[in-house]
């Protein structure tokens, strides 16, 4: 099976690539495992800060590493006015981090009231 695909750039006018994606759907997974075994029945303020700090530094950077890795793989010369789109990715996963917290912690909330 080829997988070349997952190491080609993004298109700039796409700002998701393949590894966004990837996140994207543990993000998900997470919390469906949350939803499913009630485990923020318990959870308390470091792992709200630990959520956090994963959803708004270390995914949008490693998102960021992981595309620029693949530009300098694939072209010789980069001009850098070519990956601004990249540091757009910085707010649209805080974007995408803040929705998913607020409407998580809503539904957390609304599953435990009742």
């Amino acid at each position: 099976m080829n997988f070349e695909f997952l190491i080609e750039p993004t298109n700039p006018s796409v700002f998701f690539g393949y590894f966004d994606i990837l996140l994207f759907l543990i993000v998900i997974g997470f919390n469906v495992l949350i939803w499913k075994t009630d485990l923020m029945k318990n959870a308390g303020c470091l792992t709200t800060l630990s959520v956090a700090v994963v959803l708004l530094l270390v995914f949008p950077l490693a998102s960021m590493k992981v595309e620029l890795y693949n530009v300098y793989r694939k072209y010789t010369v980069v001009d850098g006015y070519e990956l601004v789109y990249i540091w757009l990715r910085i707010p649209l996963w805080w974007a995408i981090g803040l929705c998913e917290m607020i409407v998580f912690a809503r539904l957390v909330r609304a599953k435990y009231d009742n």
